[in-house]
Order: C-alpha cells, then structure tokens, then sequence
C-alpha cells in the first residue's frame, strides 16, 4: 500500500472522482483501474498488466470533455505543469495543502508567497474570496485563475489560462468633488 500520493503507482476506483488521490494519479499518468483488475490478479495469483482494466466513465468524462485513457497516455510522457511556478491563496478550494500534493504531482512547485513580477510560467490559483491578495500578481500582469486551472487541466492534459481567468474588480468610480458622502454642513 502506498503511503501517499507521491509513492503510489496504480489507483483502484469504480468510476473517475474529482478528489486529490486521482488527480494526482491522473497527473502522474498512473493506471487508474476498476477493482474487476483486483479481482482478475487475485485468480490469476498476480498482477496483471492494468491497461485492459482502466476505469470506463462515460458520463463524467463528456461531462469534463475528456479520455481518461488518452489523458493517462499524455500525463505518462509529460507533467503537465512541469516548469510551472504556481501559488495558492488561501481559501482555495480543494485547500491550499491538497492542491500542494496535485500540483507536485502535476510536475509543478508551488510558490510560498504571492508572487510580484512577472516570471514565465508562474501563475496563481486563487478565488473570488481571496481576489484582494492578488494585487501584487494582477500588477505584474501575471495570470489569475481559479482552482479548476488545475483541476479541469489535469483531466484534459490541457493548460486553458482563458477560461479560468478571475478578473480584478471593477473600481467604483468616485463621486467628483472628493472620497465619497461628505458630512452636511449645518
């Protein structure tokens, strides 16, 4: 039995999940199988080669427009964030220390504090809650994405820094005359 995410080399699932274990699976092109593959190796009184076993999902993978199986095939020859530079506000969601292990997983490493100059290939995850700590990213004209970045990323093996976009704020404008309600004079 694997001891993490980082050492494990075959995931056994019924159907294709959204959690942190088979992301990272997905993200390192590890075979994710159906437990008929368990079962199958146990007649057989070894274990057998996982691709006639991996996880058919039909309606979560049109649902995520992707091929588990095509998708496992691109993550085994190349990380998908690999190079990459990402940083994760706080109140991202999976939370910042799982997002931490998909990332490593992705290839990726992830950057302690808010980046504040623009370096290729950096990029920050964040979210609507935490659009505030991002001006230092946003004014260096990095990009700042939300969690699906990652997480719809890794399951299509495609990097889409467009569609997962958060955008700054819009500044109120200031009435003229000055920072808003004056008190009345009396």
């Amino acid at each position: 039995m694997a001891k993490g995410v980082a050492d494990m080399n075959c995931l056994v699932t019924d159907k294709v999940r959204r959690t942190v274990k088979f992301l990272c699976a997905l993200a390192k092109g590890i075979p994710i199988v159906t437990t008929h593959w368990l079962v199958e190796s146990s007649k057989a009184g070894r274990f057998l080669s996982p691709n006639a076993f991996v996880v058919k999902d039909p309606e979560q993978e049109k649902n995520f427009s992707f091929c588990l199986q095509h998708s496992l095939t691109i993550a085994s020859s190349q990380p998908l964030l690999q190079g990459y530079g990402i940083h994760v506000t706080k109140s991202v969601k999976p939370e910042p220390v799982h997002m931490k292990d998909i990332i490593f997983c992705s290839g990726g490493t992830l950057l302690p504090n808010m980046p504040s100059s623009l370096k290729p290939q950096t990029v920050v995850i964040s979210c609507e809650e935490d659009l505030s700590l991002c001006g230092p990213a946003l004014s260096a004209t990095l990009p700042v994405v939300t969690a699906e970045f990652i997480l719809t990323g890794i399951l299509q093996q495609r990097l889409d820094l467009q569609t997962y976009r958060l955008s700054a704020p819009a500044h109120s404008p200031q009435p003229a005359g000055g920072r808003g309600r004056s008190r009345k004079k009396t």
